[in-house]
């Protein structure tokens, strides 16, 4: 089985396990939204995997992965239902991959929310990232984050969310704060880069 046949396999037991009916073509749809959608799917991955960077069999490495790494899985399956989203906003397909991520990685990454290349899914479970969001490159959000109907508009780089935190301020932060670290103590506040084992100070308050 060569790494797009591994690919379609996961795809189709997924659909198999999780619905009784499920829609006919919808992993075919998938995987030509993954042709579409492979350079933005592999920097999530050489994010993730920095030695596969220098492979030439992407789809052997996707394979590979998605066996054993739900946050994978996760990111994956956004970038599958964001490309479906951009190309068909009222696709029948789009609420089967939603809650087939759901179901397999205890992430919920609405696929209206724009976030950019080497996205970070740190264990999964939790997760909420709501519609309608727009996060720029090298996110990382942990376990147990939610952002909810409360939109995030921070196209900065580099932005880290912590576990418990539970949303974000609807504008966007100073110009001179690209990065965002926010934690279980920090709400609602938009703060520079968090030092190890001090307490951040914020730049913009809500």
């Amino acid at each position: 089985m060569n790494g797009k046949e591994g690919l379609e396999a996961f795809l189709a037991k997924g659909f198999e396990m999780h619905f009784a009916r499920p829609p006919g073509g919808v992993v075919r749809h998938a995987l030509e939204i993954y042709e579409q959608e492979k350079e933005m799917i592999a920097t999530d991955v050489h994010s993730r995997y920095p030695a596969t960077a220098a492979r030439s069999d992407f789809d052997e490495v996707v394979a590979e992965v998605i066996e054993i790494d739900a946050r994978i899985q996760a990111t994956l399956l956004y970038r599958l239902s964001r490309g479906i989203f951009l190309r068909e906003p009222n696709h029948a397909h789009l609420p089967y991959l939603a809650y087939l991520m759901r179901a397999k990685t205890g992430a919920e990454i609405y696929y209206s929310a724009d976030i950019g290349p080497r996205l970070n899914v740190e264990h999964g479970m939790g997760i909420v990232v709501g519609p309608r969001h727009r996060i720029g490159s090298d996110f990382t959000i942990y376990q147990g984050v939610t952002l909810g109907q409360r939109r995030v508009d921070s196209p900065h780089e580099r932005m880290v969310i912590a576990t418990t935190a539970r949303s974000f301020p609807a504008r966007n932060c100073s110009e001179q704060s690209p990065s965002a670290i926010m934690s279980a103590w920090v709400r609602m506040r938009c703060c520079s880069p968090m030092p190890r084992r001090t307490r951040p100070t914020p730049v913009c308050r809500r």
